[in-house]
């Protein structure tokens, strides 16, 4: 988890990275925060980078207000989920399923170093 939240605070501190890149599991940071039931990044996401996407999807489809039935406090889901532009979660899929496959992508460190892979990007422009 600790990963996680270095890489939110990370993109918070960093205008020039791109807050809606995916990682290997095809998490965007807001889907993580979402997904963790940090209610705190999830807002400092949306209010401090107007540039992040509350619709992208993942290899499967799935949008942060996916990643928001995840999380079992019912304040902290109000919350996000208001964050997010959603009254409630009844529309939101409540497939046993896909929670299980969205628990094990938030629980994976990603495979690519996203930190590393932005660096990587930005000094190739660099001249």
């Amino acid at each position: 988890m600790q990963y996680h939240r270095d890489l939110l605070e990370t993109i918070l501190e960093r205008p020039d990275l791109d807050a809606n890149q995916c990682d290997a599991n095809g998490l965007t940071a807001l889907m993580i925060a979402v997904g963790s039931g940090w209610v705190d990044g999830t807002e400092r996401l949306l209010l401090g980078r107007p540039d992040v996407r509350t619709d992208i999807q993942t290899p499967d489809g799935h949008t942060a207000a996916d990643f928001a039935r995840l999380v079992k406090d019912p304040e902290d889901r109000e919350i996000i989920l208001e964050l997010l532009g959603h009254d409630d979660d009844e529309d939101l899929d409540s497939d046993a399923e896909l929670e299980e496959r969205l628990t094990a992508a938030l629980r994976q460190e990603s495979r690519v170093n996203y930190i590393d892979k932005m660096g990587e990007y930005l000094s190739g422009l660099q001249v």
